[in-house]
């Protein structure tokens, strides 16, 4: 499977490389793993995310923050044909109430499932990978109620394939337009190969996160737990930048609360230097889409 429209661009990940020269500069082992230059030393699978998890996997990370995904389709406004710097109503537009999933089966089955793959190969080195739950909320609001991309391998099974979570589509005739269902072609639940799709046995490597604002809601823009709620958590992102961009806002804070929670288990998979005090400040904040009362003991999980 593959995350084909991605709302951080340049997809990178992020990993805690336990075991690695500490330095004064790095003292948290903190590095930054670019789809490029895993792609350079020779990991070539067919989406660019899928080398770069294979790449901190190999590099000895232990645990891996994947701030990228893909974006709420369709959207309510699109680039304006006639004026470029202009955005206008996406007349096609229709609230879904599941994630669109594409899937080129001109590149066949293996291709569209070496991102799956890779963080199965991660996840048998005993990685731990934390991903973002989405952006789609203001977009999508029905679908948002669960996460997407990778943070909703867990949930994708056979039996699943015809709820009202998720939904593959075949994009393999190049006329799948993203912003207009009217162009979507959807495969049904029992089609050949399908039954290959099923990561549920990934629950237990993957923590996806959603976003609260400074009042510790669930952030607008943020998808939800839904159906990841076994492993699911939310931390700080916030509502705008200094600016109100709200693109911006999206990126920045979406990773934001990857990384805080990124972080955080680095702090309890005991890789921060000094162990536990360190980390002191830092706790799982909810387990639910209610954002947590920090002035309530049972919110309080160590």
């Amino acid at each position: 499977m593959q995350s084909n429209f991605r709302y951080s661009t340049g997809a990178l990940a992020v990993a805690l490389a336990l075991g690695a020269t500490v330095t004064q500069a790095n003292p948290w082992n903190f590095g930054v793993v670019g789809a490029d230059e895993a792609h350079q030393r020779g990991h070539t699978g067919y989406a660019n995310t899928a080398d770069a998890i294979r790449y901190a996997a190999q590099a000895g990370a232990k645990v891996l923050n994947g701030s990228f995904g893909p974006p709420a389709i369709p959207s309510p406004f699109i680039d304006d044909p006639n004026n470029p710097n202009n955005r206008i109503a996406n007349p096609n537009y229709v609230m879904l109430t599941h994630n669109v999933i594409p899937l080129d089966l001109s590149q066949g089955l293996a291709a569209n499932l070496d991102e799956a793959k890779a963080v199965e190969e991660a996840a048998a080195k005993d990685v731990l990978m934390v991903f973002a739950a989405g952006n789609g909320h203001g977009q999508q609001p029905l679908a948002a109620r669960n996460p997407s991309g990778l943070a909703l391998l867990p949930y994708i099974r056979p039996e699943n394939h015809d709820s009202v979570v998720y939904r593959f589509i075949d994009i393999s005739q190049g006329t799948t337009d993203p912003n207009n269902p009217n162009t979507y072609s959807y495969l049904p639940s029992n089609a050949p190969g399908l039954d290959q799709f099923d990561t549920a046995h990934l629950q237990g490597s993957i923590i996806a996160v959603v976003a609260t604002n400074a009042d510790n809601q669930i952030a607008s823009y943020s998808n939800r737990c839904g159906v990841a709620s076994q492993w699911c958590i939310a931390a700080p992102g916030g509502d705008r930048d200094a600016d109100g961009n709200e693109d911006a806002r999206k990126r920045y804070f979406v990773d934001h609360a990857g990384q805080y929670t990124h972080g955080l288990v680095g702090c309890l998979h005991g890789g921060a230097p000094g162990g536990w005090g360190r980390c002191a400040g830092a706790r799982r904040v909810s387990l639910s889409d209610r954002a947590p009362d920090p002035r309530n003991p049972a919110d309080h999980h160590q």
